[in-house]
Order: structure tokens, then sequence, then C-alpha cells
């Protein structure tokens, strides 16, 4: 799996990532036996699915933090009653426009793993081809001894949640927060909201942040990374 890495990063937690991609997002797997539950799934180039199926991960359920093309591209290659998605994810999952197409780019595509034609052509023709998934009405999310609670996180986008494990103090946060510069360009981005979002976060007691890309936070950490998300919103927002 030269494509594809998977790290133990806890008991059950794994960190995925598509190494062959520049701007890879993570992609986070809990593992309860041959079940696992995946935030996020990738750009759906290689089959995360089937390599998982071969790893003895038989029974798989994947929902998205949000729904750009570099998370939840991969949904394409599970089965609807697989796939979880909030009802806003699910009306933004059709509207290509919403995917945050702009930034992928053949280029960013390692060549020593993916030849440029293939990086080229798969760009070319990228969708989210996916039927009615499973659509989550309510507000918790439940695995094996995990208890997530599903948090409207806009900002990023209008369709981003945090997934909030309080008992166990891990919160999954897309690209909501993660050490990196905020992308707040998109038509369905907020910076206002984002810094409500980002109040939000701070005032939660994780241990754990498991992000959407880059390295994972502890509480201090992702409290540097968020004032820093801070101050250069509030700059934009005065130049405004």
């Amino acid at each position: 799996m030269k494509n594809i890495t998977i790290k133990k990063i806890d008991a059950n937690i794994f960190l995925i990532r598509e190494v062959f991609f520049q701007e890879h997002a993570n992609i986070f797997l809990f593992k309860n036996k041959d079940a696992g539950l995946l935030f996020d799934c990738g750009l759906g180039f290689e089959n995360l699915k089937n390599i998982l199926n071969e790893l003895g991960i038989k029974h798989l359920t994947v929902c998205a933090t949000h729904t750009h093309f570099d998370h939840s591209g991969g949904l394409k290659h599970f089965s609807p009653d697989e796939i979880i998605l909030t009802p806003k994810q699910y009306g933004n999952i059709k509207n290509k426009k919403l995917w945050g197409l702009e930034y992928l780019n053949p280029n960013d595509f390692a060549t020593a793993l993916i030849s440029h034609e293939k990086a080229v052509k798969f760009c070319a023709q990228f969708d989210q081809k996916i039927v009615r998934p499973n659509i989550i009405r309510g507000r918790l999310l439940q695995f094996g001894k995990y208890s997530f609670k599903i948090v409207p996180a806009p900002g990023h986008t209008d369709d981003s949640i945090l997934f909030w494990e309080m008992n166990k103090r891990i919160l999954i946060s897309g690209d909501a927060l993660y050490s990196g510069k905020p992308y707040l360009d998109m038509i369905n981005s907020d910076p206002k909201q984002c810094l409500h979002t980002l109040r939000n976060i701070d005032k939660m007691n994780f241990k754990l942040l498991l992000p959407g890309h880059n390295s994972i936070l502890n509480k201090t950490t992702a409290s540097a990374v968020i004032n820093k998300w801070e101050r250069k919103i509030n700059d934009w927002l005065t130049v405004e």
C-alpha cells in the first residue's frame, strides 16, 4: 500500500493518509473487532473500502466532517447503507460548486506514485456519485464503546460538523480546526461563523483533537492554533 499509510495512534484508533496527494486530508478509523467507523474517506483515487476489507475490517461505516472533495471523494466506493451524512451534507454533495474543486490540482499528485496523466484524468473526471445515504437525524453517533456527539461547526463550510466523544475526550474537527492556515474563501465559507466555531472548540475539554489535516493536536497546541486563526480572521474582517 505505497499510496496509503495506516498508523495506529491509540488502542483502536488509526490515522490513514493518502500520501500520493500533497494536500491529503486525514482519515480516522475507529476499529471494533471486524467493524470500522471512518471519519472522512479521502479523494477516492484508491478504493479505501477494498483496502480495509483486505485487512480484515469487513463491516464499515463512513461519515464526513464536510463534503469537500478531499474528505468525501471516497464515498463513491461505499454502498448507501454504509454512509452516514447530515441533511445539509447530503444537500451539498449534490452541488458540484460546493466541493472545493478549485483546490483539486493534478500537480499536487506525487509523480513518483501516480503518473501525471492519471492525475489529470482523475481531476478532470472527479465526481461524487452516491445515491441516498443514511441521514443523521439526531445528535448522537454510537459505535462500540464510543458515543460521538455531533456538533455543527460552520465556518470553513456551512455543512462542517464536529464529532465529540466526551467520555474519551476526543474531538474530531475536520477542517474546522487544524494546524495550518484557515481556508475561508469558498462560496459557502463564513469567517464570522468560523470565529464562533473556534470559540466553541476552545471551550471543549478534549485531550486529543483529530484534525482534517496535518498533525494531531492536544488541548494546548489546539488553543495556540485557535489564537492564530482568530487573529488572522479578525484581520480579514477589519480589512473588509
